[in-house]
C-alpha cells in the first residue's frame, strides 16, 4: 500500500502501451478480429496522464455523493 500522499502506480497496471490494447513483437498494435483500423484511428497519439494534469488541478473529485457498487463496472 503506497503512503499517504506519495504518487501511486499500480505494478500490475503500468502506463504502457501493451496494457491498452495488445502489441506484436515489434511494438505495433495486435486488435482483435472484431476491431477495425477506423475504431482506433489516432491510437499511436495516446499517452498517459495523471488525473491531476487530466483535471488541470490538483483538487478533483473522481466520485460524487459517495461511491456505489454501479460506479465502477469491472472489465469496462
Amino acid at each position: 500500500m503506497a503512503e499517504p500522499g506519495t504518487i501511486y502506480t499500480d505494478e500490475l497496471f503500468q502506463p504502457i502501451k501493451k496494457n491498452l490494447c495488445p502489441v506484436d513483437k515489434y511494438g505495433k498494435w495486435s486488435f482483435p478480429d472484431d476491431i477495425t483500423q477506423d475504431d482506433v484511428e489516432g491510437w499511436e497519439n495516446l499517452s498517459w496522464a495523471r488525473p491531476e494534469k487530466i483535471f488541470n488541478s490538483e483538487n478533483y473529485q473522481v466520485f460524487y455523493e459517495g461511491i456505489t457498487f454501479n460506479d465502477i463496472i469491472q472489465g469496462g
